[in-house]
C-alpha cells in the first residue's frame, strides 16, 4: 500500500465546502473560495501546488524532488480500500503511458491522506493551469483530441472510456477512470521491450523478471551482493534519496532503488533503451522515475555504475556521486582489482570490494565494489 499523509485542521473547513457544492451540482467546474480556484470535479478535486501545505505537512518538493506537482483527491465513490487503491494504481499506469505520448498530466505516486477515522485515494500529479476546469473546444477540435486519446489506446492495447468534453484541459485528457488495458496491451509491450533492450542483438540484456521477459544477465545474483550492504546504505542515504541507474538497460536496480527508500530516480541509456525502460518502470509502478539518453546536470544519493567503464567516462559519473556509488567492472584482462580501486580511490574515501559475478555468457568473473564519499 502506498504513502499515508495526515490531513490538517483546514480540512474539516474545506471539505465541508466541498460537501456542501456536490450536494448542488455534481458537473466539472471551477470554484473560488478563500480566494483560491479550485479545479473541482464529479468525484475529484485537483488543488493548486500552493495550497498543498494547507492540507498536509509534508513537503511534495523533498519526497519527489519535483517542483509544482499536486494533490488530486478523490472524494467521492472511491473508499480507501486495498481493491480501490490497486485499481487506482492502474488507472494510474495508463494515464502515464498517455503523459509518456504528451497526451496526460503525469502520475508520481498514488497515496492516501487521512483524517484520522477516513482515508481519501489520492494522486501525486503535475498540475494543469488554466482558469477553467476544461477546454472550450468547437466540435472540430474536440473531434481531432478525441481521435489522438483513442488511437494512442489503440497504438498500446488500452481501451478508452468517458472521453466527454469535460476530460481535456490545456490540450491534456485529465480523467482515467473508465480506461482499461486489453489483452493486445500484454503481446505489444513485451514485443517493444524485446526489440529495444538488445545489446549486440535482439536478446534484452536484463531480463525483466516480473514480465518472463528473459536476458543474457542475472538480475538477483547481482542483486545479492549488494543486497546484504542495504540496511547500511539506508542509514547513510538522506530519507527519500535521489539515485541515478548509468547505463540502466531494463532499469531493475533503479527499481530496486525505489524499492529500499528512493524518493527520485534517473535512468540513462541509448535512446531506444530508454524508452523500453520508462515503459517498464511504469508498468510495473515505479512512477516517480525519469529516464534519458544524456548525463543529467545533478548530484544524486546514490549511484550505479555496472559495466559501463569501457563505454562511458567514469571520470564523468563520479562527481555526480553525493554519497555511495556501486560500480561492476568488465571481464577479461586488465579488469581487475588493482585497476578499479585506482579509479574509485581518487573520488572516494572508502572503497570496498563486495564479491563478483560470474553470470555473463562468456562465464568470465565481474568484480563488484562499494565505494562512499
Amino acid at each position: 500500500m502506498g504513502r499515508q499523509f495526515e490531513l490538517k485542521i483546514y480540512w474539516n473547513k474545506w471539505f465541508k465546502k466541498t460537501v456542501e457544492l456536490r450536494e448542488h451540482n455534481s458537473t466539472t467546474q471551477m470554484h473560488n473560495w478563500d480566494d483560491i480556484n479550485w479545479a473541482f470535479g464529479g468525484f475529484s478535486v485537483t488543488v493548486p501546488p500552493e495550497t498543498v501545505s494547507l492540507f498536509i505537512e509534508e513537503d511534495l518538493k523533498s519526497i519527489y524532488h519535483r517542483n509544482g506537482i499536486t494533490l488530486k483527491i478523490f472524494l467521492f465513490g472511491h473508499p480507501a480500500t486495498e481493491e480501490s487503491y490497486l485499481d487506482m494504481v492502474e488507472k494510474s499506469k495508463i494515464q502515464n503511458f498517455y503523459a509518456q505520448g504528451g497526451l496526460a498530466p503525469r502520475v508520481y505516486d498514488v497515496v492516501f491522506l487521512s483524517n484520522g477515522k477516513d482515508r481519501y485515494l489520492t494522486q501525486v500529479t503535475d498540475y494543469v493551469h488554466g482558469n477553467f476546469v476544461f477546454d472550450d473546444y468547437d466540435l472540430e477540435t474536440y473531434t481531432r483530441n478525441t481521435e489522438r486519446v483513442v488511437n494512442y489506446g489503440k497504438e498500446n492495447g488500452i481501451n478508452c472510456g468517458d472521453l466527454a468534453h469535460s476530460n481535456f484541459k490545456q490540450g491534456f485528457f485529465v480523467d482515467f477512470q473508465k480506461f482499461y488495458f486489453n489483452p493486445k496491451h500484454d503481446c505489444h509491450f513485451i514485443k517493444n521491450i524485446k526489440e529495444n533492450l538488445g545489446f549486440g542483438d535482439e536478446t534484452p540484456y536484463q531480463p525483466v523478471e516480473e514480465l518472463s521477459i528473459k536476458g543474457k544477465r542475472n538480475n538477483k545474483q547481482r542483486f545479492e551482493i549488494m543486497r546484504k550492504y542495504n540496511e547500511q546504505d539506508v542509514k547513510i542515504l538522506p530519507v527519500d534519496f535521489t539515485a541515478l541507474d548509468f547505463g540502466c538497460n531494463a532499469g531493475y536496480f533503479l527499481r530496486k532503488a525505489f524499492d529500499y527508500g528512493a524518493g527520485y530516480g534517473v535512468g540513462v541509456d541509448r535512446p531506444n533503451v530508454i524508452k523500453a525502460a520508462e515503459k517498464i518502470a511504469i508498468r510495473l509502478g515505479y512512477f516517480n522515475a525519469d529516464f534519458f539518453s544524456e548525463v543529467p546536470d545533478r548530484e544524486f544519493d546514490l549511484v550505479f555504475y555496472l559495466s559501463m567503464d569501457a563505454h562511458f567516462p567514469f571520470s564523468m559519473i563520479a562527481p555526480l556521486v553525493k554519497k555511495i556509488m556501486y560500480v561492476e567492472g568488465h571481464a577479461g584482462e586488465g579488469h581487475d582489482e588493482k585497476k578499479y580501486r585506482e579509479m574509485l580511490e581518487h573520488y572516494f574515501h572508502k572503497v570496498e570490494l563486495i564479491g563478483q559475478v560470474d553470470d555473463c555468457p562468456q562465464g568470465q568473473p565481474r568484480l563488484w565494489f562499494r565505494a562512499e564519499k
